[in-house]
C-alpha cells in the first residue's frame, strides 16, 4: 500500500482537483471520489481536450446520455465556457452520442473527438471498436441514493471494458485508462467491488487515507480530502441553510452517508461461537 498527502498530487495552485496527475498516473483505472464541484469531471474533461486525447465518456443510464446530447447539458459547456473551447455535443445513432469542435455557427465538424454511451445499453451497441481511443471517462459511477440499480450491474461494467479493449493488449498496445468519477454518495456500488476498490476504499476512510494503489499498481484511488474549493463553499448560503447532514458530510467532507463507523470494529471471527437458537420446548415452557 502506498500513502501520500502531497497537496499538489490532488490540487492545484488554484485549488480544483490536479487532473494531470491522475491522467499521468501510471495505473489503468485510477478511481476518484470527492465533493461535489470540487473540479472532477471539469478537470479531466479539459485535461483531455488539452492533450487531444480521444475518448469515451461513459455514464450509467441511456437517460443520461440523451440529456448530455443537449447544448444547454453538454458536459463541456463549463470548459467551453472558462476555457473558450468550442466542443459540442450530439448524437450518433440510437444509443451513441459524441462530442466534436465546431465552427462559428455552433455546427459540428470533422470527426468526433469523443463517443459518449451508456453502461446500461453498451451491450447493444455491436461491433463497437474502441481502438483508435485512448480513456475512458465513467462520470458518477456511484448512483444518487433515489437512482435505481442496474441489473447486474458488475457484470455489465466488466463486459463493457472487455467490448472497450477486446485483444488491444495481444496487440502490444496498453490498455485504455479508465477514469472513475464520483461523489461520495454510497459506499456499496458495484463499480467499486467490480475493480477490487470496495474494501481497501473502506480502508482508507477508517485511516483518512487519501491514496492507495491495489491490484499490483493497476488500480489507483484518489480519495479528495481538505479541499481548498470545499472550504470555500461551505459560506456558501446553501449550506449554511442545509440541515441535512448525509448530503452536507457527502457534498463538503467527502463522507460516505452509509459509512458510520461510530459502533463497527474489524474482529477475527474464529474467536466468536455461534448463539445457539432455544429448542421448541424452550419456547413452549415460556
Amino acid at each position: 500500500m502506498l500513502t501520500i498527502s502531497f497537496a499538489n498530487r490532488f490540487y492545484t495552485a488554484d485549488g480544483w482537483i490536479n487532473a494531470d496527475a491522475v491522467l499521468d498516473d501510471p495505473a489503468t483505472f485510477c478511481v476518484c471520489v470527492g465533493g461535489r464541484g470540487i473540479g472532477k469531471t471539469f478537470g479531466i474533461l479539459k485535461a483531455v481536450l488539452e492533450r487531444e486525447e480521444k475518448f469515451i465518456y461513459l455514464r450509467r443510464t441511456q437517460a443520461q446520455i440523451d440529456t448530455i446530447k443537449l447544448k444547454e447539458l453538454n458536459p463541456f459547456k463549463a470548459v467551453n465556457d472558462v476555457c473558450g473551447t468550442d466542443i459540442v455535443s450530439g448524437s450518433l445513432g440510437k444509443y451513441m452520442g459524441g462530442f466534436w469542435h465546431s465552427n462559428e455557427k455552433g455546427e459540428a465538424i470533422g470527426n468526433p473527438i469523443g463517443l459518449a454511451v451508456a453502461l446500461s445499453t453498451v451491450s447493444n451497441i455491436r461491433g463497437m471498436s474502441a481502438e483508435d481511443y485512448d480513456i475512458v471517462i465513467f462520470d458518477e459511477f456511484i448512483p444518487e441514493h433515489h437512482e435505481r440499480p442496474i441489473r447486474a450491474e458488475e457484470t455489465a461494467f466488466l463486459n463493457c471494458m472487455e467490448t472497450f479493449n477486446r485483444n488491444r493488449e495481444f496487440q502490444g498496445k496498453p490498455p485504455l485508462k479508465v477514469v472513475l468519477l464520483s461523489n461520495s454518495n454510497d459506499l456499496d456500488s458495484p463499480i467499486l467491488q467490480a475493480v477490487g476498490a470496495l474494501r481497501p476504499l473502506d480502508e482508507m476512510i477508517r485511516k483518512r487515507h487519501n491514496y492507495r494503489t491495489i491490484a499490483g499498481g493497476n488500480v489507483a484511488i484518489y480519495r479528495y480530502l481538505d479541499s481548498p474549493i470545499t472550504a470555500k463553499k461551505k459560506s456558501t448560503v446553501l449550506y449554511q441553510v442545509s440541515n441535512n447532514e448525509d448530503f452536507s458530510g457527502m457534498a463538503l467532507d467527502n463522507e460516505f452517508s452509509k459509512a458510520n463507523y461510530e459502533n463497527v470494529n474489524r474482529q477475527d471471527m474464529k474467536q466468536f461461537q455461534p448463539l445457539k437458537q432455544p429448542s421448541p420446548e424452550a419456547h413452549a415452557l415460556n
